[in-house]
């Protein structure tokens, strides 16, 4: 080959290189317009370059997905994925933004994986998507509408601004995801979102099976929960009683990252941006022993993660199945050993007073201090104060258990008691359980 031939075959191989090395790895800017694409290896980045939107490949797989994550982390740290249930086989996975308003994902052989399947607008109104430095990607129109926003198709990430919302008329709710494992991001056993009966608590479900709840809201946290006042990190919840909807959400604490993943073994994961290292820092982790699994010792059980066994019986109360207790099987909770005094009268008078049994001993309350209260709580909002909340409950033989708490205010429980939890620390709410006059007094 002559001199000539070789730098011409030189400056084209040159040439090739210097235009791929720019496709794959240059960074576009933080915005598409109608009409452009990325494909794999080309990104979007926010404007502070806190997020990217690109492709990416979780743990070790070698399957492609579209995603938002943090830009320059140590840890990949992914916080939406479109595609999940789609992956892409390759790296010829390629992102457009139509004329219509639409984001479509397609593969190499032009199949489409994944669209926001946005309403298609009037062809003269200008349409852009874009990464925001909240790791949001919205489509929006020139006049300032969004059309479309990733946070409310939300997968296992929960960041500053985004909401954990219920309709409480439709029953619709935003719920987050788990991945299936670490390496795969379709939909996973596990989901968070706000209990459906409206009590204003958040869920981790095992499929439809509760895991773990976090109590009601008194203000300043979870009062099921161990985690440090919520409202520091400006975690708040939002009613509208016209829309009969309402949510929770937070901003970000100071110039410290904050996020909340549900990871794929149902564990919810509070986690904080370690500037030195460029890596996370857990602060919270939620279930962390048995005794916050959901309903671990059944109706009328109480658990305690530093007792062996961790299951017992309320005061008052035995277990259903004796051979059971001796086997640590817990399948079938427990039962009242002597019935409520109020429970004797005929059915006309059990709406009245502290009915006095035979042995001259009415009903009473026995008090467990810093546990996590029961599910299942009706809230007395006419009730202002601890005594009348006690003398409601007492007058009242439905109810089985009150509470008052700050923040809250007056809870009764009906026919079951479940999910309570004894604290390990001075964390929790004072729970009065009734019990028959002859339970009064002893030891537990």
């Amino acid at each position: 080959m002559n001199s000539t031939k070789r730098t011409h075959l030189l400056s084209s191989l040159l040439i090739f290189i210097n235009t791929t090395v720019l496709s794959r790895f240059s960074l576009a800017n933080d915005t598409l317009t109608q009409g452009q694409s990325i494909k794999d290896g080309q990104t979007l980045l926010s404007s502070s370059k806190i997020f990217d939107l690109g492709f990416f490949s979780p743990g070790n797989s070698t399957s492609r997905y579209l995603g938002v994550y943090y830009h320059n982390i140590s840890t990949q740290s992914v916080v939406w994925v479109a595609n999940r249930g789609t992956p892409i086989t390759n790296s010829g996975g390629i992102l457009t933004l139509t004329s219509s308003g639409n984001l479509l994902l397609l593969n190499d052989q032009g199949n489409l994986l994944w669209s926001t399947k946005s309403n298609p607008i009037v062809s003269n109104t200008s349409v852009t998507a874009r990464i925001l430095d909240s790791g949001e990607l919205v489509i929006g129109s020139g006049d300032g509408t969004v059309i479309w926003s990733s946070f409310d198709h939300p997968t296992d990430t929960f960041l500053p601004g985004m909401k954990v919302s219920l309709d409480r008329k439709t029953g619709t709710r935003t719920v987050f995801r788990a991945w299936k494992s670490p390496n795969d991001p379709s939909k996973g056993k596990y989901s968070l979102g706000l209990d459906l009966s409206g009590s204003g608590q958040i869920f981790i479900w095992k499929g439809r099976r509760p895991r773990w709840r976090s109590g009601q809201w008194d203000g300043t946290r979870f009062i099921g929960s161990t985690m440090r006042p919520l409202y520091l990190y400006g975690f708040k919840p939002i009613v509208d009683n016209s829309q009969n909807s309402m949510y929770f959400t937070f901003t970000q604490f100071n110039s410290t990252p904050l996020r909340f993943v549900l990871q794929w073994d149902g564990v919810e994961n509070t986690s904080i941006l370690v500037e030195q290292t460029k890596d996370w820092r857990s602060v919270w982790v939620q279930p962390v022993n048995e005794c916050e699994t959901y309903g671990k010792c059944r109706d009328y059980g109480i658990c305690s993660s530093d007792r062996v066994p961790i299951c017992s019986c309320l005061r008052g109360f035995e277990p259903r199945f004796s051979e059971e207790y001796n086997s640590g099987n817990w399948s079938g909770g427990c039962v009242r050993k002597n019935p409520l005094q109020c429970e004797l009268v005929n059915s006309t008078n059990r709406s009245n007073k502290n009915i006095t049994g035979g042995n001259g001993q009415g009903d009473g309350f026995y008090k467990l201090q810093a546990v996590k209260v029961p599910d299942l709580a009706d809230w007395q909002s006419t009730v202002v104060n601890g005594e009348d909340c006690r003398s409601s409950c007492l007058k009242n033989c439905s109810c089985k258990a009150y509470s008052y708490v700050s923040g809250i205010g007056c809870l009764f429980w009906g026919p079951n008691l479940i999910d309570i939890y004894q604290f390990p620390q001075g964390s929790g709410s004072d729970l009065y359980i009734k019990v028959a006059g002859s339970e009064l007094g002893k030891r537990c």
